[in-house]
């Protein structure tokens, strides 16, 4: 220590005190065996050292025989770095400091006194056997949150009360180090305790824990490990056996390659077939089965329990590779854990279509690991149908159309339950036949009171018929039709239960074309909106189009009739945001608008 600039008024004064903890001499502590300590001189101490048998929590405490001293200890790993210490817990100036061990491990405990003062007091240490001398760290779980342990041997604690009973499922990732977790009940009873069964030397703790009573969870490392690392709860989830859509990542859907091979499963574009099917039934020892619905009906199991081979494949009986545990992470998402290859998790390997599933270790519990359950509630058919002037004004039309239904198709099954099933044709339509000879662009684009859209509804029936409560058919022809721009929309038949689809917002005046994103945001949301009138969801915007103040007749108009200045966020208006952006964020639920929502269940009871 140094000073300068010193005066007689201002001198500078340093005091240098340390403690020296003597670890090499420590006395080896016996558990509940009673120590008088002397300390004679001022900052005198005592080392002792302790290798745990069994890991549990232990409690090293004092007892004053003096007046005029308080008592402190510290804790210490093996390596001689502090992990707690503890001045007046038990009271009257004495302290209880209390620290989970690990068995094998050797932990120094250092007796003194706060204030370095001379002291004479008792010391012993005992195996706890009382809740309230844990100090825990009450948490309210969602799912994850973060762990520091960065010293060696050391350890938190957290406090776990669950809001519902049933199987817990935790797991580290994200690891530094070498993760270890035990759990605790209420009593402190030790109910599970894990090192690496989650992979990549991440724990995996499983128990059954009953809504309302407080567990104790303690999470270290093993040996000298450090290092922060992630630490999740999952759920075991009850699902109701049913027929699902199982989708796995990057809205695509587990599938089965075929159409007659049946050894593999892979994943797959939403396409509403029986391949896509999958019967989820709980078996009597709690696990569940996944049946696919295609062809010979097989059950999805596992061929072995390496991570990163394409070992999902089908079976024809029950028996443990074909079942599963079913937890939820978070929200929606679960993940789907083998019977007979627990730490293992179903996987998609990357974001493909034709990508075959894989299993993958828990402890990464990431995106790519979860899944999505949708049940298939009702059944719903749509047929389309288009025509040369569609074909000749834009490429690969029928591609194109796959595109626009698998997005609403999806919306229907993640919104309402609905199982959509598609095909897809060319055909020769009304304003087709207008044309002489060669059909040319400039034929499309004329625009004629002969082209109309109810001409348009009318030969599409007479070619095909109507549809039926739980089919619908979709004209998209690329022809202009009518005198003015409001006949350029697209337009829903209730009575027939078809849809005609028109240019409406997705051509200039002049026939050109608008650009591709634009196009497709456009029929999609065109599409998904038709479609939902056939499902008994009412347009929400004003039928005043002209805005020359003459009654509006529309009886759901959100103006006129329920009188608020904009219009709700839903499909059925015209304030909807892009429909597929939202299916590919999982913001499916913000389509509709509650009151859509209420008609268009009422209506799939009522006819599907």
């Amino acid at each position: 220590y140094s000073s300068e600039s010193a005066s007689d008024d201002n001198k500078p004064y340093v005091k240098f005190t340390y403690t020296y903890i003597d670890f090499d001499n420590a006395t080896t502590l016996e558990l509940n065996q009673r120590t008088t300590l002397t300390l004679s001189e001022r900052g005198d101490n005592r080392c002792f050292k302790f290798t745990a048998r069994e890991s549990g929590f232990y409690t090293f405490e004092s007892w004053l025989m003096y007046e005029n001293c308080d008592p402190k200890a510290w804790v210490f790993n093996e390596a001689r770095e502090p992990l707690a210490s503890d001045d007046n817990s038990r009271g009257t100036a004495n302290f209880r400091l209390t620290y989970f061990l690990v068995a094998g491990n050797t932990y120094y405990f250092d007796a003194g006194t706060a204030n370095g003062q001379p002291a004479t007091y008792a010391t012993e240490l005992s195996s706890t056997e009382y809740i309230a001398y844990v100090s825990a760290i009450s948490v309210p779980w969602s799912d994850s949150l973060t762990a520091k342990c960065e010293k060696q041997q050391q350890n938190i604690c957290y406090k776990f009360t669950p809001d519902v009973s049933g199987e817990y499922l935790f797991t580290s990732y994200n690891r530094k180090g070498d993760p270890s977790a035990w759990i605790y009940d209420s009593s402190f009873g030790l109910l599970a305790s894990n090192d690496d069964d989650a992979g990549d030397k991440n724990f995996r703790l499983s128990a059954n824990l009953t809504a309302g009573q407080n567990y104790y969870i303690v999470v270290g490392h093993f040996g000298a490990n450090v290092g922060n690392f992630s630490l999740r709860k999952l759920i075991a989830e009850n699902v109701s056996d049913g027929i699902y859509y199982i989708k796995t990542r990057a809205d695509l859907f587990m599938d089965i390659d075929g159409p007659t091979a049946q050894e593999f499963v892979h994943q797959w574009k939403y396409h509403g077939s029986p391949q896509i099917k999958w019967r989820i039934e709980k078996q009597s020892d709690g696990f569940y089965t996944i049946r696919s619905q295609y062809g010979a009906k097989k059950y999805v199991g596992i061929s072995s329990s390496e991570t990163g081979v394409n070992n999902i494949k089908l079976y024809s009986g029950i028996s443990d590779s074909v079942k599963w545990k079913i937890y939820k992470v978070s929200g929606n998402d679960l993940v789907l854990e083998p019977k007979i290859a627990t730490g293992k998790l179903l996987w998609a390997p990357n974001e493909n279509n034709d990508a075959e599933l894989q299993l993958s270790i828990l402890g990464r519990v990431l995106y790519t690991n979860t899944v999505k359950l949708f049940e298939v509630k009702y059944s719903y058919e749509v047929k389309h149908y288009y025509d040369q002037g569609f074909a000749l004004r834009y490429e690969n039309p029928a591609a194109k159309i796959e595109d626009y239904q698998r997005v609403c198709g999806m919306a229907l099954l993640e919104v309402f339950g609905i199982s959509t099933s598609y095909s897809i044709q060319s055909y020769t339509s009304y304003a087709d036949n207008l044309a002489q000879g060669t059909l040319t662009l400039d034929d499309i684009n004329e625009r004629t009171d002969a082209k109309t859209r109810d001409m348009l509804n009318s030969d599409l029936v007479s070619q095909f018929g109507n549809g039926t409560d739980t089919m619908t058919r979709v004209a998209w022809t690329g022809h202009m039709t009518g005198t003015t721009a409001n006949d350029m929309r697209s337009a829903s038949y209730r009575g027939s239960y078809s849809v005609v689809m028109l240019l409406g917002n997705v051509t200039y005046p002049n026939g050109t074309n608008h650009y591709v994103t634009t196009i497709r945001t456009q029929n999609i949301n065109d599409l998904l909106h038709e479609l939902s009138h056939q499902l008994g969801a009412p347009d929400h915007y004003c039928y005043d189009d002209l805005g020359d103040g003459n009654k509006c007749t529309n009886t759901n108009c959100s103006h006129c009739v329920y009188g608020k200045d904009t219009d709700p966020e839903c499909v059925l208006s015209c304030t909807i945001a892009n429909v597929a952006y939202k299916v590919s964020m999982g913001e499916v639920l913000e389509i509709y608008c509650s009151d859509c929502k209420n008609r268009i269940f009422s209506h799939l009871n009522d006819h599907h």
